[in-house]
């Protein structure tokens, strides 16, 4: 039985707490993101991380994500 992949952090439907991301954001991130770094992702967006934690997580899955998560912070202001 074949089985569909993760759905992209921008795919996935909005759930009761979880804000939406605003277009900037959308903007930096890759067209399938590790579930992990989603995770991470989304407990900073919800002010459960900080940005240092924030910075440390999100790139370990894949370190090509450092630059990403500059452009998150900057896209975040």
């Amino acid at each position: 039985m074949d089985r569909p992949g993760p759905r992209p952090i921008f795919c996935r439907p909005a759930r009761e707490g979880i804000h939406a991301l605003p277009v900037a954001v959308l903007a930096c991130l890759p067209a399938r993101l590790h579930p992990v770094s989603r995770m991470i992702l989304e407990a900073f967006l919800d002010g459960r991380l900080t940005l240092g934690d924030f910075l440390w997580g999100f790139h370990l899955p894949n370190s090509d994500y450092l630059p990403v998560a500059e452009c998150i912070v900057q896209a975040l202001g």
